[in-house]
């Protein structure tokens, strides 16, 4: 396809993309219990819209970087209303999404996909929204993607500094994003060599402990409690993995048993 048809395509998969969310926001986010996590989220930007500081004044269970979608909407909405609050926060991830659209579309041009691989692959992504349920609405999953996506697109475009910068930046907000690192080493090794490997991969680290060292520094208690509470609470499920699980249950008889903590 020419430039011309990858951009008509990807502007036609991000506008798909919202038609979903608004579709998904008004068919069903009121049709069934929700459990949300924008309460909490609002708490941490009122928080620290309030002057505290992260980790110190507060406990966070998520990484540094994660503040950046919790703030963000405090930006829009009036302190201490929850429906703004959750507004807003909605507007910016159906922003998230459509950047994490377009920039699908942009590692898809760099693949040289064709024309019916790459509907396919934004199709997919255009739909995301009614294909997981209404948790995409109040959770901030889509900032991570698209910086995971970010990172992706600027490796098959040949800027790996740039997919370096985004690839920390993702790990900072949600740790796994870290199991593509070794993925990067890879591609760079093969294409190039072992030392633009390293720098590229020391360029992560670097990344990573620009965003956690200063809170580190702050409350290292409360950076190790973030920690300590991602790698110790259960399965959530709406994970695959859960759902492969329960699948497993309803048709093998599987010896498993749902709890409810950790807000989930």
């Amino acid at each position: 396809m020419t430039r011309a048809g990858w951009a008509a395509l990807a502007a036609g998969a991000a506008c798909a993309f919202l038609g979903s969310w608004v579709v998904l926001g008004h068919l069903w986010y009121h049709s069934t219990p929700q459990i949300v996590d924008t309460p909490t989220y609002e708490h941490y930007g009122d928080a620290i819209a309030a002057g505290s500081v992260p980790y110190r004044d507060f406990q966070l269970e998520y990484p540094p970087a994660a503040l950046v979608p919790f703030v963000a909407p405090e930006l829009t909405a009036h302190g201490g209303d929850l429906a703004s609050y959750t507004h807003a926060f909605e507007r910016w991830m159906a922003g998230a999404g459509v950047l994490l659209t377009l920039l699908t579309a942009a590692a898809l041009m760099a693949l040289g996909a064709t024309p019916l691989r790459a509907a396919a692959g934004l199709l997919l992504v255009a739909a995301s929204p009614l294909l997981l349920g209404t948790v995409v609405l109040t959770r901030f999953d889509l900032w991570v993607a698209a910086l995971t996506a970010a990172a992706l697109a600027a490796l098959l475009l040949g800027r790996e500094e740039l997919g370096a910068l985004a690839l920390g930046a993702a790990i900072a907000t949600k740790l796994y994003p870290a199991l593509l690192v070794p993925v990067g080493v890879i591609w760079i090794w093969r294409l190039h060599d072992r030392r633009r490997a390293l720098r590229w991969t020391a360029l992560v680290a670097a990344t990573c402990a620009a965003v956690f060292l200063p809170f580190a520094a702050i409350a290292p208690g409360g950076v190790g409690h973030s920690f300590a509470v991602q790698l110790h609470r259960p399965l959530q499920i709406e994970s695959l993995s859960a759902c492969a699980l329960i699948a497993l249950r309803r048709v093998a008889g599987l010896a498993i048993t749902v709890k409810s903590d950790h807000g989930s």
